[in-house]
């Protein structure tokens, strides 16, 4: 009978532990995005050099430091790579807020799961951080974006990283999907 007891109660106890260590994994994804990106905000601060963050899907982040050669062409020295846990990636998951003023920040459409240069049309998988803390685009302009993140056919797991141009801002965002509709939420 104690045996049996002890059974079921494992049991129970890896039912529920399945779905904590992938909500862990996805919200370890959410935090590696936003300090690759604030690490790069301030090293660019700090040390007064230009630093690029390249986002390359499914799940790597890369970033370089920016000199110019005597041509002035970018010449780009490796810092770090770092890669989101597994089974977790750059996606927009099918029903996330897309209307108008829904999206994180009121950033993007909801279509590209890397979507920086929206100033200039969208579609950009880097990010320029300057001396100032601006974030800008490969040719200098302000460069305002957002990083989706989740588990593949997983609403629930949706996250969202945004990056404010003029400022270089970098704010995380969930998916709350508790109420009556899927909504964003500020970390």
């Amino acid at each position: 009978m104690v045996i049996a007891v002890i059974l079921i109660l494992a049991a129970a106890a890896i039912v529920q532990i399945g779905p904590a260590l992938q909500a862990a994994k996805v919200n370890t994804a959410l935090e590696t995005t936003l300090g690759q990106l604030r690490n790069a905000h301030q090293l660019a601060i700090d040390q007064r050099r230009i630093f690029r963050v390249s986002f390359n899907a499914p799940r790597t982040i890369q970033i370089d430091q920016v000199t110019y050669d005597s041509t002035g062409n970018q010449v780009f020295t490796f810092v770090s790579s770092i890669d989101l846990p597994v089974e977790t990636q750059f996606l927009c998951v099918s029903g996330i807020p897309v209307a108008n003023g829904t999206t994180p920040d009121g950033l993007g459409q909801g279509k590209n799961a890397i979507d920086f240069s929206l100033e200039s049309g969208g579609g950009g998988t880097t990010v320029f951080f300057q001396k100032d803390g601006r974030s800008t685009d490969s040719a200098g302009r302000l460069n305002t974006g957002i990083v989706y993140i989740a588990r593949p056919d997983d609403l629930g797991s949706s996250k969202a990283v945004t990056v404010l141009g003029a400022t270089g801002r970098v704010k995380g965002w969930r998916l709350f999907t508790a109420g009556k509709s899927p909504e964003w939420r500020p970390l």
